[in-house]
């Protein structure tokens, strides 16, 4: 498992993410736990993806823009 100040500096970085972009918590977490396989495959770093994620929120993205684009990716 993780350490104390592993999980600790996770934490950090969630609510880091969740005040500098426009996300809930609850959304974060379907869209970081949807992300982080894909990244973690490419060799992007956990806090490189939030940052995107917070990024991509004050842009508008949400995750039912997420969601329609799996859908789309997924048929072809």
């Amino acid at each position: 498992g993780l350490s104390t100040s592993e999980l600790s500096r996770i934490y950090d970085v969630l609510f880091q993410t969740v005040k500098s972009g426009v996300t809930t918590f609850p959304a974060l977490a379907q869209s970081i736990g949807d992300a982080l396989p894909t990244a973690k495959a490419a060799g992007v770093a956990y806090d490189e993806v939030a940052a995107a994620i917070a990024s991509m929120t004050t842009s508008g993205w949400t995750s039912e823009t997420d969601a329609v684009m799996n859908t789309s990716a997924a048929a072809r």
